[in-house]
């Protein structure tokens, strides 16, 4: 099978498919009429069992002509809330709504080359499952919700890629191991008596309380996470009094913590709650942690990884597939790897607005079409191609 001929003979159709995607966009969780387009494309290919797994998520199964493994591959369907700031024909028709990630650009390469690989199932070794997954955006993400409905049940191996806005149309972003970080959203309460803003000695402030909180907890990854390993803690809201005089009975912080080694989320989550209850306690308030896991690191399997990688450098050249960095950003692709084993690697689509690169989920953010074809030829080599590499 001749991928590139394929992709580039796809290629009109991949494009329309996904400015059609980007024209509706639908926000987590409310993907209906993106998920029943894909579930209408998908259920017209012979050689396709299509499902439902959640109500905004699609499977098709491809069951090939060759004996092999069970591969699943994965692109996410959901949408962002943003306003988009572009005038092209098939911008967003849904106010506040807008593909700012790119996703319509991954669910249009999967969903290509699935009809591609269902008219040639001579083609592929073993049983693919494409997942349509809703809700990678949202908290918690859809992939938990596909997990337990058993879409990756008896799969071998799961396969994620993702448009890159930093990457040229035609090269690939891949590594071995993280890819990304695992995410906890925090929220600490602070309690203490309130009263006048002239009269402190009177009162326990909790607003000094939660400002010495917050410089301290910027400590944590100076001084307790090894300089040559990863991880962030931020704190992004401080709510407190809107009166000018009022020190208030209550203050919340609001953060996340981005920790790329799993071996330093329990040193990390401790020290959250060590040095929030000791401050609050020295100043006599009450204090309470929330911390809440939402994605894991993704981690790519070593041999699944070295496999996706020859394959690449094969059908593209080696100069084309660079080794991708690591980011602190989370991705509900971890939930899948809590199953089985994985690869997740990057599809460039670099392009500019106005001379301008915006990154992901910007207003302006641009996906370069160009390098939808490619993304589709890397999905046909690696889908007919694993079986034989991957040991």
């Amino acid at each position: 099978m001749n991928c590139a001929e394929l992709a580039l003979e796809w290629e009109g159709r991949t494009i329309e498919a996904r400015r059609r995607l980007h024209m509706y966009p639908e926000v987590s969780g409310q993907e209906v009429h993106t998920s029943d387009y894909i579930y209408k494309e998908l259920s017209a290919c012979a050689n396709l069992t299509v499902s439902r797994p959640c109500p905004t998520g699609v499977v098709a199964v491809l069951r090939g002509g060759k004996p092999g493994r069970v591969c699943a591959a994965r692109c996410d369907i959901d949408a962002l809330p943003v306003e988009e700031a572009d005038d092209s024909p098939y911008r967003s028709r849904n106010p506040g709504v807008m593909h700012a990630c790119g996703h319509d650009g991954n669910t249009a390469m999967l969903l290509t080359a699935a009809k591609i690989l269902a008219e040639r199932p001579e083609e592929v070794s073993g049983q693919i499952r494409f997942i349509f997954q809703p809700c990678e955006e949202a908290s918690g993400g859809g992939a938990s919700e596909m997990v337990e409905a058993g879409v990756v049940d008896g799969v071998d191996l799961i396969l994620g890629a993702h448009v890159a806005a930093e990457c040229e149309p035609g090269c690939f972003l891949l590594r071995n191991g993280a890819t990304h970080s695992a995410v906890y959203e925090i929220e600490i309460v602070i309690r203490g008596k309130g009263g006048h803003g002239g009269f402190p000695h009177q009162c326990v402030d909790t607003v000094m309380v939660g400002a010495e909180i917050v410089c301290a907890l910027n400590s944590i990854v100076a001084k307790n996470v090894d300089p040559c390993k990863s991880a962030v803690m931020t704190i992004t809201s401080f709510q407190a009094s809107q009166a000018k005089n009022i020190i208030p009975e209550e203050v919340v912080l609001g953060g996340t913590a981005r920790i790329l080694n799993e071996e330093l989320e329990e040193t990390v989550t401790t020290r959250i709650r060590q040095i929030a209850a000791g401050i609050a306690q020295a100043y006599g308030a009450a204090c309470e942690v929330r911390l809440e896991k939402g994605y894991g690191v993704v981690y790519n399997d070593g041999a699944a990884a070295e496999a996706v990688r020859s394959i690449l450098q094969e059908e593209f050249g080696q100069e084309k597939v660079s080794a991708d960095e690591p980011v602190l950003g989370g991705e509900d692709f971890s939930c899948y790897l809590t199953r089985t084993r994985g690869c997740y690697f990057k599809i460039g689509t670099r392009g500019l607005r106005d001379g301008v690169e915006y990154p992901h989920h910007h207003c302006r953010f641009f996906l370069n079409e160009a390098g939808l074809r490619y993304g589709v030829e890397a999905w046909l080599a690696v889908l007919t191609g694993i079986n034989d590499r991957l040991h």
